[in-house]
């Protein structure tokens, strides 16, 4: 499973780098919807397992997104503080806000 996530980069239709992180990619157009929804549907699975089978995050997929998809939106309300500690870049651009 850590094998896949080595290789997530290589996905480079369906994921762009952010800092040190992997986020989801819209930009590539050629790409259907519901290509999109199984190639991240398919993700979501290996990231729920290592979560679960590791208890640790899937490097380098972006913490963030995991804290979206399992938390909702609200989860993202974070002190500016543990959003250093997670990811001082964003927490840079985020210090205006």
């Amino acid at each position: 499973m850590t094998h896949a996530f080595e290789h997530l980069e290589d996905h480079h239709r369906y994921w762009e780098r952010r800092g040190p992180y992997l986020v989801p990619s819209f930009s590539i157009v050629d790409i259907t919807v519901e290509e999109r929804v199984q190639c991240y549907r398919a993700w979501g699975c290996l990231c729920g397992l290592q979560i679960l089978w590791r208890l640790t995050g899937p490097l380098p997929v972006s913490p963030f997104l995991l804290l979206a998809l399992i938390g909702g939106l609200e989860a993202l309300a974070l002190p500016l503080d543990l959003l250093a500690t997670l990811d001082s870049d964003v927490a840079e651009r985020m210090l205006p806000w």
